[in-house]
């Protein structure tokens, strides 16, 4: 299935990720599901999670850099462990047959119920060592259904961090999900090389659009980065509704 680096369908995928990636970095979330479902439309899931993964990785990192002043080490380091416990499992029930479906289906649950829980039923958000269960969720979880956002952004509708650390400190956890796939699906044959010119597109695009999402952020105050972010993580939820049928 290699396509040229200057077909219109790997172009196409390039201009929409310039879009993805901006909503991301000024929203917090979104982009990386949507560019996940629009590339399901054209590839099989066992090229799309591969493939989207590496380039998040890359997305990700980048824009941790851009916003590095605002990472929490008290968020980042319990988590890393935890994800990499997971990812190990994931790659044992990929290997098992699982559908990624009964993750997906778990996902919509728990956005379901973060938007439309009574006041009295509230999340419980993790802090300090919680976040070693939060990666381990992610790990295991990440791996099967691709999108990683939908899985940390419930546990980042909070008010104790600011737009900015919000948006750091997800990105990081993302950018080390993403990381861990490499060696899971090289692990479970796949062949980067072959989608080359897709993902050297996608990255360049992703790139573009953290820059421009980055210079939007500056102009968004708190209240309607959260407003921006409740309709995002809506947004998902119903996207992979659809995607369960």
């Amino acid at each position: 299935m290699e396509m040229s680096l200057l077909s219109p369908t790997i172009i196409g995928l390039g201009l929409f990720a310039i879009l993805t990636a901006s909503i991301s970095t000024f929203a917090g979330m979104g982009g990386g599901v949507l560019l996940f479902a629009v590339m399901g439309t054209v590839f099989p899931l066992t090229v799309v999670v591969p493939v989207h993964g590496l380039v998040q990785f890359i997305s990700n990192g980048h824009r941790c850099l851009m916003l590095k002043p605002y990472l929490k080490a008290s968020i980042i380091k319990p988590f890393i462990p935890g994800a990499i416990i997971g990812a190990a499992l994931s790659a044992l029930l990929i290997k098992s047959g699982l559908s990624p479906k009964v993750a997906m289906f778990l996902l919509v649950l728990l956005i379901a119920y973060t938007l439309f829980k009574p006041k009295k039923l509230s999340l419980p958000l993790p802090h300090q060592k919680g976040f070693f269960w939060l990666g381990l969720a992610t790990g295991l979880l990440g791996m099967l259904v691709g999108a990683v956002d939908p899985i940390l952004s419930p546990f980042f509708l909070r008010d104790d961090l600011s737009k900015e650390e919000v948006i750091a400190n997800k990105t990081a956890l993302q950018f080390f999900v993403h990381a861990l796939k490499i060696p899971v699906f090289l692990g479970l044959g796949f062949d980067y090389i072959e989608f080359s010119g897709l993902m050297i597109m996608l990255i360049l695009a992703s790139l573009i659009g953290n820059k421009m999402g980055y210079h939007l952020l500056k102009f968004i105050t708190p209240r309607v980065f959260q407003m921006i972010f409740k309709v995002a993580l809506f947004g998902v939820g119903i996207r992979m509704t659809f995607m369960l049928f």
